[in-house]
């Protein structure tokens, strides 16, 4: 399957199941559903041209996976960005 393509899926997968776990408190967000999906696209593209060769269920979860761990990353450098910028502007 082209990894683009699988990428897409499992980025709707994904952002599916994230919606289910969070459903009863937030409402579905299109712009984190299209961003966890463009996400699992890159990182599709990225396992193709470095070779990765799985079946397409578990490079579907590979992918899955990346794009957690890729996500907590950018959340937590985000996170720490926002509060250093708040307590520089708190000291001046």
């Amino acid at each position: 399957m082209d990894n683009a393509i699988l990428g897409l899926l499992s980025g709707a997968i994904y952002s599916l199941l994230g919606y289910g776990k969070n459903a009863k408190t937030e409402a579905f967000d299109w712009k984190k559903a299209v961003t966890t999906i463009v996400l699992s696209i890159i990182i599709a593209i990225i396992c193709g041209i470095t070779g990765m060769e799985y079946s397409a269920i578990t490079q579907s979860i590979v992918i899955m996976g990346n794009t957690y761990i890729v996500q907590t990353i950018i959340k937590a450098v985000s996170r720490w960005w926002t509060s250093r910028s708040k307590k520089k502007k708190k000291k001046r």
